[in-house]
C-alpha cells in the first residue's frame, strides 16, 4: 500500500509539470525583430548576418554559443541581453518560429508619405500631381 501512497504523490508532483505551456517562439522572437526586422533579414547593427536564411538548428547553436559566452564587442553584449533568462526550450522556440517563417510570403513594411512624394491617391492620368510627384492609378489589392 505504501507504493501506492508514493504512486499518487508522485503523480501530483509531476502532472501541473506536464501541463506547463510551450515556449511561444513567436511572442519570444518579436524581440528579434528590433534588429533583425519583421522577417528577420536585416543585418541588425550592420553586423549581424541575414539570420532568415538560417535553419532552426543553426540558430539553436548561435543563440546558445551567444547566452552562454563571453559577449566579445557591444552587439554580442545587446543579444546577450536579449536572450538572457532563455531556456533551452525558448531557445529551440523562437528558432523554430524564425526558420519557418522564410518559407513564408515576406512581411510588407508600412512606408510613410512624405511632402512632395509620389501621390497614389488619385488618378491625373499620369500627370504631374500636386505633390510634386508623378500620380499613379489605385489598384486592387491581390485576389479581388
Amino acid at each position: 500500500m505504501k507504493l501506492g501512497k508514493l504512486a499518487a504523490v508522485t503523480a501530483m508532483i509531476l502532472l501541473p509539470l506536464s501541463t506547463l505551456p510551450a515556449a511561444d517562439g513567436a511572442m519570444l522572437a518579436k524581440k528579434c525583430q528590433t534588429c533583425h526586422g519583421v522577417n528577420y533579414d536585416k543585418h541588425a547593427m550592420g553586423e549581424s548576418p541575414d539570420i532568415s536564411k538560417y535553419s532552426a538548428r543553426k540558430l539553436i547553436s548561435e543563440l546558445r554559443e551567444i547566452r552562454e559566452e563571453t559577449p566579445d564587442d557591444a552587439t554580442e553584449r545587446l543579444m546577450k541581453e536579449q536572450i538572457k533568462g532563455f531556456s533551452d526550450a525558448d531557445i529551440k522556440a523562437v528558432a523554430e518560429y524564425i526558420a519557418a517563417q522564410a518559407k513564408k510570403p515576406k512581411a510588407v513594411q508600412p512606408q510613410q508619405s512624405m511632402p512632395g512624394s509620389m501621390n497614389s491617391d488619385k488618378t491625373d492620368g499620369g500627370k504631374q500631381s500636386m505633390s510634386g510627384g508623378m500620380a499613379h492609378k489605385k489598384e486592387k489589392p491581390c485576389g479581388m
